[in-house]
């Protein structure tokens, strides 16, 4: 999962269920990377698509 990033704010916005099995899976090095090297100066994580989350899940991504 990419970030969006406009007006140096990146957003990332996971879909689904966000739990402690699934958050992990959101979010690769290589997204990470690249949203670090787009020198973004904010980032921020949009839950209106995450139908679950818990604590696990929140804690891994």
């Amino acid at each position: 999962m990419r970030a969006v990033i406009r007006e140096g704010i990146g957003v990332f916005h996971p879909q689904g269920f966000l739990d402690g099995s699934s958050g992990s899976s959101f979010l690769s090095i290589e997204d990470i990377d690249a949203t670090l090297k787009s020198n973004a100066s904010m980032i921020l994580v949009s839950l209106k698509k995450v139908i679950f989350f818990n604590r696990n899940g929140w804690t891994l991504l």
